[in-house]
C-alpha cells in the first residue's frame, strides 16, 4: 500500500507541473492561432497552417531525437552514468547540425514545387520557415535531456517562455505588414529564446567530453523512434496539408481552424506523456513492471480528453464563433468530428510512448499501418472537408483498438508463461 502511494505521488507531482506548464503553453499558442486566424483571414490562415504542418513533418527526425534522448538520458541517469549523458548530448548535437543543414537545403530546392502544390501567395514564408526548421532540429538535444533528467519545472518554463515570445513577435510582425511570413517569424524567434533558456542549465554536460558508450543500441532504438514520430505527426497533420491542396483557400481555412481547436484535446497526453516516458523507461531499465503507469495515464487521459470532446460536440458553434469569429462558423461540423478523433489519437500517443520505452515494437508498426490507412482514406474519400475529418476518426479508433488488443494479448501470454514456470 505504501509503495503504491509513493508511486502515485511520484507520478502526480511532476504530472501536475507539466500539466500546468502545458496548459499555459497551449493557451498562449491558441491565442497566437486565434489572433492569426482573425488577422490573416481564412485564406491566408490556411496557408499559415499548411506551412506549420510542413515544419512539423520536416522536423520529424528532430522529434525522434527527443524520444531517443529521453530514453537514454533517463536510462543513464538510473545507472549513474552521467559521463555517458555528456557524450550522448555532444555527439547528438553534431549529427543534428548536419541533418538540419541538409533539411534546409532540400526545402529550399523544393520551394517551386511547394509553392505550386499549396498555391502559396509568396515564397518569403518558406524562407523564414527554413530558419525555423534549422532551430527545431537543435531543440530536442536540450529539451530531451531535461525531460530524461526529470527536470520538469525547467522544461515547462522554457515552453511557456518560448510560446510567449512567439505570440509577442508574431503579433508585432503581422501588424508591421509581413503577413504569413511575420507569423512564421514569431515562431522562429520563440524557438530561439526557448533554446537559449535550455542550454544554460545543461552547459556542464556540453563542456565535458564525457564517457563514450556503445552506440549500436542507440542507433537500433532510433529506427522505431523515427517511424513512431513520423506516423504520429503525419496522422495529426497531413489532413491540413491535403485540405489546402484539395479545397478552396476558404474551405481549407475552415478546416485548419477546426483542426487547431481539436488539438486542444492533445494537451492532456502531452503533459502526461512527458512524465510517463522517463518514468516507464526508468522502471523498465530497473526491471520493474511499468504497466500500472500506462494504465493510470490512459484512464486519466481518456477522462479529461472526453470532457473537451463533448464540449465540442454540444456547442461547437459557440467555441468556433467566440474564438475565431463569424467567418469560421461553418467549421462547427468539422470540429464535432475532429474532437473525438483527437481523443483516440491522444490515447494512441501514450501507447506509442509506452512501446518506445519498453521495446514493444509492435505498437509502432500498428501506428505505421494506421498511418498508411489514413492517407489512403483521405485520397479515396475527400468529397468534403467533413469527409477528411471522418477519415481521421476512423484512423484514430483503429489505432487505439489494435494497440489495446495487442497489449492485452501480450500480457495474457506473459501471465500464462509465468504461471507455467
Amino acid at each position: 500500500m505504501l509503495k503504491e502511494y509513493v508511486r502515485s505521488v511520484a507520478i502526480a507531482r511532476p504530472t501536475f507541473v507539466m500539466f500546468v506548464a502545458t496548459i499555459l503553453t497551449g493557451v498562449i499558442n491558441y491565442v497566437y492561432q486565434i489572433y492569426m486566424g482573425r488577422s490573416l483571414g481564412a485564406g491566408s490562415y490556411s496557408e499559415l497552417s499548411a506551412l506549420i504542418s510542413i515544419l512539423y513533418i520536416v522536423a520529424i527526425p528532430a522529434s525522434a531525437i527527443q524520444n531517443v534522448m529521453v530514453r537514454y538520458v533517463s536510462k543513464y541517469k538510473a545507472k549513474g552514468m552521467y559521463g555517458a549523458i555528456s557524450w550522448l548530448m555532444r555527439k547528438t548535437l553534431v549529427i543534428v547540425l548536419i541533418f538540419a543543414a541538409a533539411s534546409v537545403i532540400i526545402l529550399l530546392l523544393l520551394t517551386p514545387s511547394l509553392e505550386d502544390f499549396l498555391s502559396l501567395t509568396s515564397v518569403l514564408p518558406l524562407f523564414v520557415l527554413s530558419i525555423g526548421i534549422f532551430l527545431s532540429f537543435i531543440g530536442p538535444v536540450v529539451t530531451g535531456p531535461l525531460q530524461g533528467l526529470q527536470r520538469f519545472l525547467l522544461l515547462g518554463t522554457q515552453g511557456v517562455a518560448g510560446a510567449l515570445v512567439k505570440l509577442l513577435f508574431g503579433v508585432i510582425l503581422v501588424i508591421a505588414g509581413l503577413g504569413v511570413a511575420g507569423a512564421i517569424g514569431g515562431i522562429v524567434i520563440g524557438t530561439l529564446v526557448a533554446l537559449v533558456l535550455c542550454f544554460y542549465p545543461l552547459r556542464k554536460y556540453f563542456s565535458s567530453p564525457g564517457t563514450a558508450t556503445d552506440s549500436k543500441e542507440i542507433w537500433k532504438f532510433t529506427v522505431p523512434v523515427v517511424v513512431a514520430v513520423l506516423c504520429m505527426t503525419v496522422l495529426t497533420n497531413i489532413d491540413v496539408l491535403l485540405a489546402r491542396h484539395y479545397f478552396s483557400a476558404h474551405e481549407a481555412g475552415l478546416y485548419a481552424a477546426a483542426s487547431v481547436l481539436s488539438k486542444i484535446v492533445l494537451f492532456v497526453p502531452g503533459a502526461i506523456a512527458a512524465v510517463m516516458f522517463p518514468m516507464v523507461s526508468d522502471a523498465h531499465a530497473r526491471a520493474v513492471e511499468p504497466i500500472g503507469i500506462l494504465r493510470k495515464s490512459v484512464l486519466l487521459t481518456f477522462a479529461l480528453c472526453l470532457i473537451v470532446a463533448i464540449v465540442f460536440l454540444i456547442v461547437p458553434n459557440i467555441v468556433v464563433g467566440s474564438l475565431y469569429g463569424q467567418e469560421y462558423l461553418a467549421a462547427d461540423g468539422i470540429l464535432r468530428i475532429l474532437g473525438f478523433a483527437m481523443v483516440f489519437f491522444a490515447i494512441a500517443s501514450l501507447f506509442m510512448i509506452y512501446g518506445l520505452a519498453t521495446d514493444y515494437r509492435m505498437l509502432i508498426w500498428i501506428l505505421a499501418a494506421a498511418t498508411i490507412m489514413e492517407i489512403l482514406l483521405i485520397f479515396l474519400f475527400h468529397q468534403s472537408v467533413e469527409a477528411i475529418a471522418i477519415d481521421l476518426l476512423v484512423s484514430g479508433i483503429t489505432t487505439t483498438a489494435l494497440s489495446s488488443f495487442y497489449l492485452r494479448t501480450k500480457r495474457t501470454k506473459g501471465v500464462r508463461s509465468a504461471s507455467r514456470e
